[in-house]
């Protein structure tokens, strides 16, 4: 009856139900035979030994979930249930062709069935709490590694697109910095060509003589009439002190400048109205001479003899502007390696340099400063002019 003790782990409420059938409607059948050949069955019994066998497994390998256990167990019944009640109705048809009065057949009958009628039928095997647990413990960790596993993912796929941008913006900065160094390439050599330019300007403005200004020989467009706006001319100086904005404050040129700015409003505020023309024609170049000529205009001619001084013939370049803007001009006669003539007397400083040898009494050896002129139509409408007072080295 070994594996009869164990048969509830098989049979249904309805099998249940059809042992009771027989109980009641076959009690003169032999019991013996039938509870031998089920007993002796041996694909009933093993099949019965290998479910009891799984659900041994189960307890030493916690991995195996309820669902799998339920599986095995439902697949083992399906595949014998039908072959078992095959198997027990064949007997019951034998049975009833060879009919028993032996109260056996009632006896073994009502065993089987109060056994299978006290016994728990249980519809699913019960797993231990640990096992449970157990299983609860490992479903959790699943599910912990599936949110890594999604977190990853997208960390993985952030850092990839993270990735592609700084190499995109790599490239970016490397065209950047291959288009600067062009440029710097190509400022560096526009800059060396202007330097070289500079230099031979500089060069051609030694061979000629950039002192003289001659573009107002010929204009006489100051009168009585006109005098109000020709000193608005002459205190434009506008250009020169954009000049001086890039000039330090303590440099010299720039004081000779500031000086002159000052005594010429000085002078144009104490001018009269009813002054004849020439006398203020008189006292403007007079400031002009003191304080631009004597001062400024001779310190850029020295200051050139010492050096490159590109200062020096940019800020000649704004004055000549000037000086030609309001109508002044030089006397163009004066040459140097000419002897003197009587008009240099009159409108040059002379200084005499007897330690130069070879060189002929009286030779113009250096103009420092020429002298500058001023055409004005007086209030008789003469034509007149005005001049400066130049300097030169003569030999002798």
């Amino acid at each position: 009856m070994g594996a009869l003790k164990n048969l509830f782990f098989l049979l249904s409420d309805e099998q249940i139900e059809w042992l009771k059938f027989l109980q009641q409607d076959y009690q003169g059948y032999d019991p013996l035979m039938m509870t031998e050949y089920l007993s002796e069955n041996r694909e009933i019994q093993e099949s019965i030994e290998r479910i009891l066998h799984l659900l041994q497994e189960q307890k030493r390998q916690p991995e195996l979930t309820v669902k799998e256990i339920q599986e095995i167990i439902e697949t083992a019944f399906q595949r014998q249930e039908k072959r078992m009640l095959a198997q027990i109705q064949t007997i019951v048809e034998q049975q009833k062709k060879t009919p028993q009065t032996d109260m056996e057949l009632e006896r073994k009958i009502k065993e089987i069935y109060e056994y299978v009628k006290t016994q728990k039928t249980p519809q699913q095997p019960v797993i231990p709490p640990e096992v449970t647990a157990r299983i609860s413990e490992l479903e959790n960790q699943v599910k912990g590694y599936q949110r890594y596993y999604e977190e990853f993912h997208k960390q993985s796929f952030l850092l990839q697109q993270a990735n592609q941008r700084a190499l995109a913006l790599e490239q970016e900065l490397s065209s950047v910095r291959a288009e600067l160094e062009r440029i710097k390439l190509e400022r560096f050599k526009e800059k060396e060509i202007a330097s070289k330019e500079q230099k031979e300007e500089s060069k051609k403005a030694r061979k000629k003589n950039i002192f003289s200004i001659t573009k107002n020989t010929e204009q006489y467009f100051i009168c009585p009439e006109t005098f109000n706006d020709f000193i608005e001319k002459v205190k434009n100086t506008r250009k020169l002190e954009q000049f001086f904005e890039e000039v330090p404050e303590e440099n010299s040129y720039q004081k000779y400048f500031r000086r002159y700015q000052e005594n010429l409003q000085r002078m144009i505020k104490k001018l009269e109205d009813e002054a004849e023309i020439e006398d203020k024609m008189n006292d403007l170049v007079k400031v002009i001479q003191n304080n631009l000529l004597k001062k400024l205009m001779v310190a850029i001619y020295r200051g050139m003899k010492i050096g490159e001084a590109t200062l020096e013939y940019r800020l000649l370049e704004v004055l000549n502007w000037y000086l030609e803007e309001i109508g002044m001009y030089c006397r163009e006669s004066i040459k140097v390696g000419k002897i003197l003539e009587d008009k240099d007397y009159e409108d040059m400083e002379l200084l005499r340099d007897d330690q130069t040898p070879g060189k002929a009494h009286g030779e113009i050896l250096e103009i420092e400063l020429y002298p500058y002129y001023l055409n004005y139509v007086d209030e008789d409408g003469e034509r007149e002019k005005v001049h400066t007072e130049g300097m030169m080295i003569v030999a002798g």
